[in-house]
């Protein structure tokens, strides 16, 4: 499925990118634990109908947030 795949890869690249080791203890102490990012992009113009742009100066017409939870 889409959602473990994207678990898959980003676990992967979490642990890639940590370069530090943590007593699995320490995560007793919370209910869980989760990680939230969001990315922005730009779009072609003529997508403005279904993706508007974030408005303002030197913004395009037209822009796409992703946001994501990893727990």
């Amino acid at each position: 499925s889409a959602v473990k795949f994207m678990q898959t890869i980003l676990s992967k690249q979490i642990s890639n990118q940590i370069d530090c080791n943590i007593n699995p203890d320490f995560f007793k102490h919370f209910e869980s634990v989760k990680i939230k990012d969001a990315t922005r992009f730009d779009l072609p113009d003529e997508f403005e109908d279904k993706f508007k742009g974030y408005g303002g100066k030197n913004c395009s017409a037209s822009a796409i947030c992703i946001q994501y939870e990893y727990a």
